[in-house]
């Protein structure tokens, strides 16, 4: 049995898929997810498409170091952007050198769990609650002066 992140979720309403030391950038895994977070499905597999034919781009907002600065950027509010969760355990390797080196060529792969759940149905709100205005205690008072004053 795999462990999930999330345990409070209704198995009726919702379906799981995750995937476990993945050798793909954990970086640029985790801006993908953090970017698609919440989103509706039509609305991310769009994104993901068009990330990957480089209409979109993915915004870079915690790893982005040595990222350059793009102009797709901006309908998320950041000006870093790439095309290209939680972190798995290193994956060593080595690579060869000259003279009987070996150094260490690591990868940084990640667990990836994705959660997808039916949406709350919608309620109409009542006429009594959409005709009402919220007024904060300023503007109540604002109110009442001008009510005694014009009595």
């Amino acid at each position: 049995m795999v462990r999930y992140a999330a345990t409070e979720i209704a198995p009726a309403k919702s379906a799981r898929a995750r995937g476990a030391y993945l050798r793909v950038s954990f970086k640029n895994t985790r801006e993908t997810a953090q970017a698609i977070n919440g989103w509706k499905l039509e609305r991310a597999v769009t994104f993901l498409e068009n990330v990957r034919t480089k209409t979109e781009a993915v915004p870079m907002r915690r790893y982005a170091g040595s990222t350059g600065r793009t102009a797709q950027g901006k309908q998320f509010g950041v000006s870093k952007a790439r095309w290209p969760v939680n972190q798995a355990p290193k994956q060593r390797r080595r690579t060869y050198r000259a003279h009987g080196r070996i150094n260490p060529y690591m990868s940084n792969p990640c667990h990836i769990e994705l959660i997808l759940t039916e949406g709350e149905e919608v309620v109409q709100k009542s006429e009594a609650v959409v005709g009402r205005e919220h007024l904060s205690s300023r503007q109540r008072g604002v109110r009442a002066r001008k009510a005694i004053t014009s009595a």
